[in-house]
């Protein structure tokens, strides 16, 4: 079924539901959408890599190139390397029962992260959200740039959780904000 889907690839994305979000309340229809679309995603239980265009302006630019054009309109869900569509489309395969059969073959999801309760959010460690912690050149805050905020896989080596502890609700130094994909896959 998946064959039947515009072949558009989201870095990341070849065996992997990619979603482009925004938590930005500006416009209630775009955000109540948005929400939606996550919903629905995450009764499914699958690993989602999802990318909000108003927490990192990378995302944006990363979903203008995909899509050719500066006129975006989120959310957009990508299964597989495939454009599946947006709000409407997700809601209509949901309805019929087809979205499941797009998912099969990812990566189940655990539910939560001891690490950060499920947000996907925690603050930056490295400047605390203040930019004041320079590169060798002095120049800025390299890893979490103007927005404050890192993109993390918790598969990575940058993050330790051994800082902090395992425990549910722990509180990071203030400020700027680590983005967390922390969904483990079973």
């Amino acid at each position: 079924m998946l064959r039947l889907f515009e072949k558009k690839c989201p870095p990341g994305g070849e065996n992997a539901v990619v979603v482009y979000t925004t938590t930005l309340r500006g416009i209630r229809k775009t955000f109540e959408d948005c929400n939606n679309v996550r919903s629905i995603i995450e009764s499914h239980l699958v690993h989602v890599l999802e990318r909000d265009i108003s927490m990192d302006s990378g995302f944006k630019e990363e979903i203008r190139g995909l899509m050719g054009t500066k006129d975006v309109k989120v959310p957009l869900v990508f299964v597989k390397g495939r454009l599946i569509g947006g709000a409407d489309e997700i809601v209509k395969l949901e309805e019929e029962g087809k979205l499941g059969v797009l998912f099969d073959g990812i990566p189940t999801a655990l539910v939560g992260c001891q690490g950060c309760a499920g947000m996907r959010f925690v603050m930056c460690m490295e400047c605390n959200g203040s930019c004041k912690v320079l590169d060798e050149g002095q120049k800025k805050m390299v890893k979490c740039g103007r927005s404050r905020t890192q993109i993390f896989n918790s598969r990575s080596s940058f993050f330790n959780f051994g800082k902090w502890g395992s425990k549910v609700g722990f509180r990071p130094p203030s400020a700027g904000l680590v983005i967390l994909d922390c969904f483990f896959s079973s």
